[in-house]
């Protein structure tokens, strides 16, 4: 979903013969009963399309909820709700929102997007891996269901079986159909490219002096930079000679000093999140800096107010347990960050 302006993407994808076109009409109310409806139209998609459509509307008024749904075929689909993002320069109160990441098809039920469900996002952030390209290697006791087609996903067909595979999960439909989404493109695994390391960079330089010039002219309490890899340094052995996950910012050390050098000279409290597998408890000693990082499942949930930031790490208590009513979702642990004050503080 696009929530960075007046206007809001509706992705949707039918479940069609593969060889036909297909007429889509679509809505967009301001109310459930879709009693006032402010536009509507018509796409058409194909099976180069995946037979899926995305439609962008425009002129939405800011910050107020939107109900969506689409007909084709004689079929309605379930209705969908989005959220259009405050105006510019606007005076807004709080923001909450839910990142996930790595979710892995056959190694657990999707049972944290009940917990996003309930805490009723602004919106959802992902951070990659919405898919994962490769099987599980675990053991059957280490998972909870299997794939559709087991095979890696190297071809665009592979992608697309597995992408949809992921879509008939009803608790993931429920979040997408609650909230905006704001979804990092699908991370790779690409060697570290063959040159000096300190012109290594994965914005590329004129993407890194936008966002340092962009720091300094947004008038912001918060800045929250959301990618797909972990920023950090990470020490994997305790040998400086070596590199854990170079494909990481670990790979490109002086683009991220650079960065943060950035930050801290204007002053701007910036967070920055990525996603990460867990280590063993070795790794920790090595990075005393990281403060928290459980082999769980689950999500974060953001709340940021003028005052302070708040992220709560919420877990669940069994991802391969089929039955939800056998699962709970709670508060790990929490973290505070006050507007003006550096450092974390446990909540």
């Amino acid at each position: 979903m696009d929530v960075a302006r007046p206007g809001a993407a509706q992705p949707r994808r039918l479940r069609r013969d593969a060889g036909r076109h297909y007429d889509v009409d679509w809505e967009l109310a301001n109310d459930e009963a879709f009693s006032s409806v402010v536009q509507r139209g018509t796409v058409t998609t194909s099976r180069a399309q995946a037979h899926s459509v995305h439609v962008e509307p425009g002129g939405l008024d800011p910050a107020r909820e939107y109900f969506y749904r689409f007909r084709s075929g004689g079929y309605v689909s379930p209705l969908g709700r989005t959220r259009t993002a405050p105006g510019a320069g606007a005076a807004v109160n709080q923001l909450k929102y839910c990142f996930t990441s790595c979710q892995h098809w056959e190694e657990g039920y999707y049972h944290a997007y009940r917990g996003v469900l309930a805490d009723d996002p602004d919106l959802v952030l992902f951070l990659g891996d919405y898919i994962c390209e490769k099987p599980s290697g675990k053991a059957a006791s280490g998972k909870a269901r299997g794939l559709a087609v087991p095979d890696d996903t190297t071809t665009l067909a592979l992608y697309r079986a597995r992408h949809g595979q992921h879509k008939t999960d009803v608790d993931l439909q429920a979040a997408h159909a609650m909230a905006p989404w704001i979804r990092q493109a699908q991370r790779q695994q690409p060697a570290v490219p063959a040159v000096p390391v300190g012109r290594r960079t994965i914005t590329g330089s004129a993407q890194e002096q936008w966002l340092l010039n962009a720091l300094t002219t947004h008038p912001a309490t918060w800045d929250f930079l959301g990618q797909q890899v972990f920023f950090a340094q990470r020490d994997g052995d305790g040998d400086r000679n070596t590199c854990e996950s170079p494909d990481s910012w670990n790979g490109y050390a002086a683009s991220r000093d650079r960065i943060t050098k950035g930050w801290v000279d204007r002053g701007v409290p910036v967070t920055s999140y990525g996603d990460n597998n867990p280590p063993s408890s070795a790794w920790f000693a090595h990075n005393p800096h990281v403060k928290y990082c459980q082999d769980k499942r689950g999500y974060v949930r953001v709340t940021a107010t003028s005052a302070q930031l708040r992220a709560d790490f919420r877990v669940v208590s069994n991802a391969l347990e089929p039955d939800p009513a056998k699962v709970t979702i709670s508060t790990d642990k929490a973290f505070v960050v006050q507007a003006g004050r550096k450092g974390l503080q446990a909540a």
